[in-house]
């Protein structure tokens, strides 16, 4: 009898041993979004023309335009300027102007939000909803005090690497007020389209 009440116990343990060990293997695979030949560059970097007509547009909710990409459209704020590259299909959004900037030769990121369009990012970070739509989010708080949030979107056609950067300090492509709240209402409105439509 007490055999038997041993290997039961000891049996208890390796089960609740492997359970622990396989949930936590399943918890952070969950909270990567990796995908092969990963895109690393933060900033907008020279890629060949396209023929993209990307372009803001005005949207049903007031409050918003709409820009729309190749095979994607995402709602920004009416008050926002917008910045679009000739050499990417990457942009950038700026929150203290409305002013926008259309087709602009990019080499770095000078607006405090910048959208990298591609079909491989890595990124890890908590999954998050929005919406109806899921993101990778992360925030890296730097040493001098400047914070960098990063949010992957998954598309079927095409996926996005929007980061933000808020610092104390006036700096060329940061910004001083926070704004992810208001990206992450804009992440909501990300609505991929099948290309050619």
């Amino acid at each position: 009898m007490d055999q038997r009440r041993a290997l039961v116990i000891i049996g208890t343990i390796i089960v609740v041993l492997l359970a622990v060990v396989f949930g936590t293997a399943f918890l952070s695979r969950n909270n990567r979004f990796t995908r092969n030949n990963a895109v690393r560059n933060s900033s907008p970097s020279p890629l060949l023309p396209t023929q993209s007509t990307a372009s803001p547009s005005p949207a049903t909710d007031a409050n918003l335009q709409i820009f729309t990409g190749d095979t994607f459209s995402l709602g920004y704020p009416q008050n926002w300027g917008l910045l679009t590259c000739n050499n990417s299909k990457h942009f950038e959004f700026d929150p203290a102007t409305n002013q926008d900037q259309l087709n602009i030769a990019c080499d770095r990121a000078v607006k405090p939000i910048t959208v990298l369009v591609g079909d491989k990012f890595t990124c890890e970070g908590e999954v998050t909803k929005f919406g109806n739509v899921l993101a990778v989010k992360s925030k890296t708080t730097e040493e001098d005090g400047d914070i960098r949030y990063r949010w992957c979107l998954d598309g079927p056609q095409v996926d996005l690497d929007i980061t933000h950067r808020v610092s104390t300090e006036e700096k060329r492509g940061f910004f001083q007020t926070d704004y992810s709240k208001e990206i992450e209402q804009m992440i909501s409105t990300f609505n991929p389209t099948p290309a050619g439509s």
